[in-house]
């Protein structure tokens, strides 16, 4: 669900706006960060940070662990299992 994952990153990412095709970018939450090189498809809820200095990327779980959401780790977990 696209609201879902936007809430969920907008918690932990500063200056975070919607663009089209339900993608937005903002501030990356794990360095400093200046201008926005943070960017996440809602859809499909994978992440990634195009700064040559951090490149960190991933899905849903990665970034729940990375900035200790554990909640929505479990939730994301638990939706993953019961797909399988």
């Amino acid at each position: 669900n696209p609201e879902k994952t936007f809430e969920l990153f907008s918690r932990h990412i500063k200056q975070i706006k919607r663009h089209e095709n339900n993608h937005a970018i903002g501030l990356c939450p794990f360095h400093d960060d200046r201008n926005p090189s943070f960017s996440v498809d809602l859809t499909t809820g994978k992440w990634k940070c195009h700064s040559t200095s951090c490149g960190k990327s991933g899905g849903l779980l990665a970034f729940s662990r990375e900035v200790g959401e554990r909640s929505e780790e479990r939730r994301v977990g638990k939706e993953c299992r019961s797909r399988w």
